[in-house]
């Protein structure tokens, strides 16, 4: 049943933006080697090396599969094969974590929400958190240069899994293991980011930290409040029958200036988590969850695919459901992955659906996602302290 129902959406479907822009970043790369911190595709990016922000390894992963010169459906495959690579490690640590078989299986390939952000749309980030968790596991075993590589994978496939190993690395008690982690990590980093960065450093550095520093909030991003604002914003004015428009935020430089700032709570936040594990009052396995749900909640980008870190918590199958039933109808984004089979992925394509943005549709949709989120949003304040916990069944 897992391997129809994924193989069913692997090919109906992919994220319309961000697998395009993985898709084209690993398509140049194979026939011209040219990466995407030195292009830009023009009609999707502005300022120029800021469209790519992600780190080398999931463009690096997908790359030689275009020397097979695949079709659109073929492709389809390729551009997903490191979100299906983090379900398959995702179900390794979960089986040396002593689940069952049967429960693995659930949990990963028939969970609703890794069907539609993974399987349909092909987000990684079932990736990086697979690979973090596996350099938990093998940090616990005290394996600190394997549990190094994969920690520094991890980070080579998106950024945001740095936050959560530092308070964990820090835990460790043993200089020599940080030491052992610190240099295996650096290596690998140096090795698969280090060409590209001394290529393009400009682009690299933009691309990978600046551009991520000066973004304003988006979607579930510092309690969802974003969203919330934005919808309440189009639905009074579909209302009131003004021009569809968002919410705007002034020029660049004040857009810039406020992303720096609304990163000081989440900087906070990470310090005292970091201390707590330095001076031992919290257990890695806490610091690990902690740190999870600090990032999710502080965050001030927080977009669907990022709610994959919930697997070091402990949440219920419902509000696995309910979290996908948020992202498909936030912004209609479930429409928007539902790409003509006939469309390859590096093709550039925009669904007419995107048409709506800023209707009552759009806002409605907003709403809707925001309302569906709030249970994961308690279950994330409650592994934080902010939240009393309540027993089942009371």
């Amino acid at each position: 049943m897992a391997a129809a129902v994924n193989l069913l959406l692997l090919f109906m479907g992919y994220y319309y933006l961000d697998i395009h822009v993985l898709a084209i970043s690993a398509k140049k790369f194979a026939e011209s080697g040219v990466s995407p911190y030195e292009w830009c595709e023009r009609p999707l990016c502005s300022p120029e090396y800021r469209w790519y922000v992600y780190p080398p390894l999931p463009f690096l992963i997908v790359a030689p599969f275009y020397a097979l010169h695949p079709g659109p459906l073929a492709e389809r495959l390729f551009v997903k094969i490191p979100a299906l690579l983090g379900m398959a490690l995702l179900t390794h640590v979960l089986r040396k974590l002593g689940w069952s078989n049967r429960r693995t299986l659930a949990f990963v390939w028939l969970n609703p929400y890794f069907l539609y952000t993974a399987t349909l749309r092909g987000n990684f980030d079932t990736l990086c958190v697979a690979l973090m968790l596996e350099s938990y596991l093998y940090l616990r075993e005290g394996r600190a240069i394997t549990a190094g590589v994969l920690g520094a994978l991890s980070v080579l496939t998106k950024q945001y899994t740095a936050v959560i190993l530092l308070p964990l690395l820090l835990s460790v008690k043993f200089p020599r293991k940080i030491a052992e982690y610190t240099i295996s990590a650096s290596l690998v980093s140096a090795l698969v980011a280090g060409p590209f960065l001394l290529r393009s450093p400009e682009g690299f550095i933009n691309s990978t930290l600046i551009f991520h520093l000066g973004r304003v909030p988006s979607n579930y991003g510092l309690l969802g409040l974003k969203m919330l604002g934005d919808a309440a914003y189009i639905l009074w004015n579909s209302a009131a029958g003004l021009p569809k428009g968002t919410v705007t935020h002034g020029g660049t430089h004040s857009v810039e200036l406020l992303g720096i700032v609304l990163v000081l709570p989440l900087a906070l936040g990470l310090l005292k988590v970091s201390l707590d594990a330095f001076l031992g009052r919290k257990e890695a396995e806490e610091t690990l969850g902690t740190t999870a749900a600090l990032f999710l909640t502080l965050s001030k980008v927080v977009n669907i695919q990022y709610f994959a870190l919930l697997s070091v918590l402990d949440i219920g199958f419902w509000e696995w459901t309910l979290l996908a039933l948020s992202g498909a109808v936030l912004s209609l984004d479930l429409a928007k992955s539902l790409i003509p089979l006939h469309v390859a992925p590096s093709t550039l394509w925009i669904p007419p659906v995107c048409g709506l943005d800023g209707t009552w549709v759009d806002g409605l949709s907003k709403l809707i996602g925001f309302i569906l989120y709030i249970p994961v949003l308690r279950t994330l304040l409650r592994s934080l302290g902010l939240v009393p916990f309540k027993p089942r069944g009371q």
